[in-house]
């Protein structure tokens, strides 16, 4: 059963009131009849009813955090990294995420459904990985009428939403896997690129191409995969119509690893034949044969400044909400050279 505020000031011979004030964190009660009375809520096995604090203070320390944790572990590492901060703070997360099957159908809740689950919850802010960039103002004007901090995790929101945004630098990222190509001497590259409506892939690709159209003597060319998990048909399709590359840069390793085996269908080899490079550094990637070469994202990092983000904005005062500009935070990748990218055979 449990132990009342009632309970607690007759043990301690005090008014409920002050057992009250000292179990809410006021300090406006002496020192010593504070140890007093934590004291016997402790030896009393007390546990405080949340839910009562939260319509009395208007904070619940809840964040609700819409992340695809059941995609890949890049995106599990990002939800590790809020917990991680969240729990430093006292922070409780809500976690719940949508998702879709490739023809864009809804497999449970849609998003939006799930925004008015959390805010129906008194969250006090939100962590959300949009399942599009192109969110219309209409979609999150919820969070928007309940002043709720928002932060945006991999993919940015559109500046009107005033969302902080906390993600990979993928435009610089593209820039060093077209470098690290060119440098080892390829001239004959191809991009397979993720689709424009990710402002993740749509960035990679302009990054890469930045670099490439400044080397007039490359033949580039550029295949848009509009799953953004590899369209095995696409490669198929391509590789039937097209001269091989000798390089070709992947958007991400999912679509990296079943190029792998498009290529080895077409008698082609990895490394030897056709250098690939992909995107994230996956767990698997440094145990495909070749080891992939790809871009290090950071995504426990990415997690826990998210986590530093949203609570900052809901440590703010209302003059400075009011003066706040959006913060947006990009981590360089690392390059990880493995064995599938090396020189290109003579004459090819």
């Amino acid at each position: 059963m449990a132990v009342s505020l009632k309970q607690i000031a007759a043990q301690t011979n005090v008014s409920i009131a002050t057992v009250s004030k000292v179990l809410s964190g006021r300090e406006d009660v002496s020192d010593k009849t504070r140890q007093r009375i934590l004291k016997v809520a402790k030896d009393m096995n007390y546990r405080p009813n949340l839910l009562v604090r939260g319509m009395q203070t208007g904070k619940t320390n809840t964040i609700g955090v819409m992340v695809p944790v059941g995609s890949d572990a890049f995106f599990s590492s990002i939800v590790a990294g809020i917990h991680q901060h969240l729990q430093d703070e006292n922070y409780v997360p809500i976690l719940l995420w949508a998702s879709r099957t490739p023809d864009h159908k809804w497999t449970t809740k849609t998003e939006l459904e799930l925004i008015h689950q959390l805010v129906d919850r008194r969250v006090d802010g939100l962590i959300i990985r949009p399942i599009e960039d192109a969110a219309s103002d209409d979609y999150l004007h919820e969070i928007h009428d309940h002043r709720l901090p928002l932060v945006a995790v991999d993919r940015a929101l559109p500046n009107s939403h005033r969302a902080d945004f906390v993600g990979t630098d993928d435009y610089c990222g593209g820039q060093m896997a077209a470098e690290h190509l060119l440098e080892l001497g390829h001239r004959h590259i191809l991009h397979l690129a993720g689709p424009d409506f990710a402002s993740t892939a749509r960035h990679r690709r302009e990054g890469f191409e930045s670099v490439i159209r400044q080397c007039p003597d490359v033949t580039y060319d550029m295949c848009m995969d509009k799953t953004f998990t590899g369209n095995v048909q696409l490669m198929h399709d391509y590789f039937a119509n097209h001269p091989m590359p000798t390089a070709i840069f992947a958007a991400n390793d999912f679509m990296a690893a079943r190029l792998y085996n498009v290529l080895h269908q077409h008698q082609v080899r990895v490394g030897p034949d056709v250098s690939v490079i992909g995107f994230s550094n996956l767990d698997f990637a440094q145990y495909m044969q070749p080891p992939l070469t790809t871009l290090l994202q950071h995504p426990l990092e990415i997690g826990n400044k998210a986590a530093q983000l949203v609570l900052n904005r809901i440590n703010t005062t209302a003059q400075q909400t009011s003066d706040y500009e959006p913060v947006q935070i990009r981590l360089k990748p690392e390059l990880i050279t493995r064995d599938s990218t090396q020189p290109p055979m003579c004459g090819k």
